[in-house]
């Protein structure tokens, strides 16, 4: 069973369950989705759409590519977006 606090991360490299509070962000580029947290970049092959389902209220879909965790923002100012 898998925990709902958790994203899985399956790739060739890595095979781990990232809590959701350490995800500062998660960005697709072209087939492949990056998970960053504060002290890792998880990258593997997936779809957005599949992620969306799995994360908290907390995460907002900024653009078609790209989701920010809204609790962890410190602030925004001209385009650029600063973490706790």
């Amino acid at each position: 069973m898998t925990d709902p606090d958790k994203i899985p991360i399956v790739s060739r490299q890595v095979c781990a369950n990232i809590r959701q509070d350490d995800i500062l962000k998660i960005e697709r580029f072209n087939r492949k989705i990056n998970v960053v947290t504060d002290t890792n970049e998880y990258w593997y092959y997936g779809k957005m759409d599949q992620l969306e389902p799995l994360l908290y209220n907390s995460f907002y879909r900024c653009m078609d590519g790209c989701f920010l965790n809204m609790d962890r923002i410190e602030s925004v100012a001209n385009q650029t977006v600063v973490f706790d």
